[in-house]
């Protein structure tokens, strides 16, 4: 019998992907070549004293650990990055940003921390003896010295021991993407909603997009950069609740912004299956009315062993106030 991969089932069942994206405003991302175990944490490779340190420091600033690597690797072999966002590779920016670069002999031990809330990151090296060099300074609340707006990174879920569709999907959207942007491309860790696959994080906008495919992947992100988010792949802003990303996606065109545009604030008037939140650009307002769905039960990750219900945000309604 065929085994049915859960992003397939997905498809099927149109499942909803809006608003899943996850809470973290701050990411951590480690440069780590070669295969991931299926768990991110347990895959990250540092001595136990210097995990602990790494637990310590993402926990007090809430934020998010990625791991990354670039497109194209052969078995366990890879290479990795940063220019601008949609102006292509550049050595002197990578230099003017902090980003330390292709030609030095510490690639695989780069380590990124980015602020989707501020736009900036601060771009570093790990110490030789596996320390962070600089990481969990950079982590601390407020952003370290050193951070510069953020160039711009590109993240494709290809976290195959975790689930075979991220993977299966995410890598040739992964190698897609690279041709068009090298610098800004990376092949990264579990980024959840594994049955959305292909999973793409832009950030320092972020913003998570779902059943993205190689085919659609280049259109998407030049979309995305025109400020013309496609809302049949937009999985939601990330450090928002569920119920605030629907909203923000609703808003936005009312508002003439982009959904991520920093400025726009959200108050969440009435909480609960009913919802109904307030967004706000200035002076103007959107009031957004929407509820919880709860779905049916289904299998919803490759390795699930039990069917589960998730909760999705539904929008109702959304008019200038």
């Amino acid at each position: 019998m065929t085994e049915v991969r859960c992003s397939d089932a997905a498809r099927a069942r149109c499942d909803v992907a809006l608003g899943t994206a996850p809470p973290a405003m701050r990411w951590l991302l480690v440069e780590q070549d070669g295969g991931w175990l299926p768990d991110t944490r347990s895959s990250v490779q540092a001595p136990e004293a210097a995990l602990a340190l790494l637990d310590a420091a993402l926990a007090q600033a809430k934020a998010r650990l990625q791991l990354i690597r670039r497109p194209g690797r052969d078995a366990d072999a890879e290479e990795a990055p940063s220019g601008h966002l949609g102006r292509g590779a550049s050595f002197e920016h990578a230099l003017a940003a902090g980003a330390p670069t292709e030609d030095r002999d510490d690639r695989q031990r780069r380590w990124c921390v980015i602020d989707a809330r501020l736009g900036v990151e601060v771009w570093g090296v790990r110490d030789a003896d596996g320390g962070w060099g600089g990481a969990l300074e950079a982590l601390a609340d407020p952003l370290a010295a050193g951070a510069v707006r953020a160039a711009g990174v590109l993240l494709v879920c290809c976290h195959g021991r975790h689930d075979a569709c991220c993977a299966l999907r995410g890598r040739p959207v992964a190698g897609v993407l690279a041709t068009q942007w090298p610098a800004e491309t990376w092949e990264t860790s579990h980024l959840g909603g594994d049955r959305f696959a292909a999973n793409l994080a832009v950030l320092p906008d972020g913003v998570l997009y779902g059943y993205v495919s190689a085919e659609s992947a280049v259109k998407l992100v030049r979309d995305h950069q025109a400020g013309r988010p496609d809302a049949a792949h937009v999985r939601g802003i990330v450090g928002r609740d569920p119920d605030e990303q629907a909203a923000l996606l609703a808003a936005a065109p009312l508002l003439d912004e982009k959904p991520w545009d920093r400025r726009l604030t959200t108050a969440r008037v009435a909480p609960g299956p009913a919802w109904r939140v307030v967004v706000r650009m200035g002076e103007r307002r959107v009031e957004v009315r929407g509820h919880d769905r709860l779905t049916e039960p289904a299998r919803l990750t490759c390795g699930a062993s039990n069917p589960r219900s998730a909760l999705v945000p539904v929008v109702d309604a959304a008019r200038l106030v």
